[in-house]
């Protein structure tokens, strides 16, 4: 029975996001709680579980708001240019794809050493974003290299 509640929520919340003109906080947050009562769960129990699930990745969330005003506000402000003139006018690095890509990808490993993801998302992917933006280099490659090397790390033991 939950097997199957749970890929009908799955199911659900896809096309609701992808079909719907619904915002996706508001369908992630109210289809699962319709699909616990449905199931059977009582309401102080699946509020329980509401709770417990919030309490969970408060910080995190906290962390990618306080984060994202961070590097918005360091980024306008432009304390990051002396770092990427200089990296740029590196002859190693140069104007490269290929050498930023090998930099996104070095810093990402690094990073992931610690075994969190989110430290090396927060650590790598926003100063390297101001530099792709600067290079005209698309934001997938950044994605699909930081996605690749934090998934190779993970599987390392």
């Amino acid at each position: 029975m939950l097997v199957m509640a749970t890929v009908f929520l799955l199911a659900v919340l896809l096309v609701l996001i992808l079909k719907s003109n619904f915002l996706p906080g508001n369908v992630m947050a109210l289809v699962p709680i319709a699909v616990a009562l449905v199931i059977g769960t009582g309401f102080s129990d699946t509020m329980r579980f509401v709770h417990e699930g919030i309490s969970d990745v408060l910080v995190i969330a906290a962390l990618l708001i306080f984060a994202t005003i961070y590097f918005g506000v360091m980024s306008d402000a432009g304390l990051f240019e002396p770092i990427i003139n200089r990296m740029l006018r590196n002859r190693f690095i140069g104007k490269s794809v290929f050498s930023v890509v090998g930099v996104t990808a070095t810093i990402a490993m690094v990073t992931s050493l610690d075994g969190q993801g989110i430290s090396a998302l927060m650590i790598t992917v926003p100063p390297m974003l101001i530099v792709f933006d600067k290079l005209k280099i698309s934001r997938t490659l950044l994605g699909l290299v930081f996605c690749t090397v934090l998934t190779t790390m993970n599987i390392l033991p």
